[in-house]
């Protein structure tokens, strides 16, 4: 058996592992409660080879959901997963996941702008951004052994892709941080450098495909250990190069925080500095820019008022 199809056994072995993981059901929360919280970032700028897309905000049921929106998410199931009504101003839909749904969401959002590259870069129309960026709005995960250990182990599931990369003449960095006490889970990880050759990354679907971009993914979540909700995550990247034979040049950023709690820095990674940072820069630059102009003014006008009054 070649490394590559091993790897892949080993993949397919962890979503198992994960689907069989016993699942105790927490009584912290209730049906009925209701949770708030604020869409702080969400910006997906792509082009890859003809094709273009900058938008900011999510697609809530189809309704375009700006930036530091507020949703609520009110409670009807609480156990091995998670049903609620999701609500943003008028419009409301029922959402719900499973235990297994989460942990395998998690692990994907480490390498999310990774997968975009790949899979726009196949196929345009797989992805329909057009709305905003895709709603993705976890708000508990059982508060079990289990949920702990899936997250200190993770890394150990991704470094083996990893160094198999690194041995195809990939350049790929990686950092994984992991911290759990009586009052938070923190998880953070890295991974970045270069892509190079038809090896894929992270999945089945992108061996084969000729690839040579730059990418980075930064990836981070809090836990509220006693009752398991999930008080923010962050998730962004950026690839920058060509990936089947197309050009490609991505910058994601997706950020929710409960409405009373603010996630922290990311500590592991880079993000480019780029005119994607710039649209969140400029506008209180600006701002800030016109207060000395208008004080001036008000002063001359003052001045001028004095002296039609002498």
């Amino acid at each position: 058996m070649t490394v590559r199809k091993t790897l892949t056994v080993c993949y397919i072995f962890f979503i198992i592992t994960i689907m069989l993981l016993p699942l105790p059901t927490s009584l912290a929360l209730s049906p009925g409660d209701t949770l708030t919280y604020i869409i702080k970032k969400s910006r997906i700028s792509a082009s890859i080879g003809s094709n273009s897309i900058d938008v900011k905000g999510i697609s809530f049921w189809g309704e375009k959901c700006p930036e530091r929106s507020s949703i609520e998410a009110s409670l009807n199931y609480i156990g091995d997963g998670l049903n609620a009504d999701y609500s943003y101003k008028e419009s409301q839909f029922n959402f719900g996941y499973t235990y297994t749904d989460f942990l395998v969401m998690m692990s994907r959002f480490t390498y999310l702008s990774t997968y975009y590259t790949y899979t726009l870069s196949l196929n345009w129309e797989r992805e329909d951004f057009s709305k905003g960026f895709y709603f993705f709005l976890y708000p508990y995960i059982n508060p079990v052994t289990t949920t702990w250990s899936f997250f200190a182990s993770l890394n150990e599931t991704f470094i083996p892709y990893f160094t198999y990369y690194n041995y195809l003449q990939s350049d790929i960095e990686y950092t994984f941080h992991y911290s759990y006490d009586s009052n938070k889970l923190y998880y953070e990880s890295w991974n970045g450098g270069n892509i190079k050759g038809s090896h894929g990354f992270m999945g089945g679907f992108t061996e084969d495909i000729d690839a040579s971009f730059a990418f980075g993914n930064q990836f981070q979540i809090v836990i509220e250990s006693s009752t398991g909700i999930v008080k923010g995550i962050h998730f962004r990247g950026w690839s920058k190069g060509s990936c089947n034979n197309k050009a490609v040049d991505l910058v994601l950023d997706y950020q929710y925080e409960l409405s009373s709690y603010s996630l922290p820095r990311f500590k592991f990674g880079s993000f480019p500095f780029n005119y994607y940072n710039l649209l969140y820069i400029l506008p209180p630059v600006f701002i800030l820019s016109l207060i000395p102009l208008i004080v001036f003014l008000y002063k001359k006008r003052c001045k001028k008022k004095i002296d039609i009054q002498i």
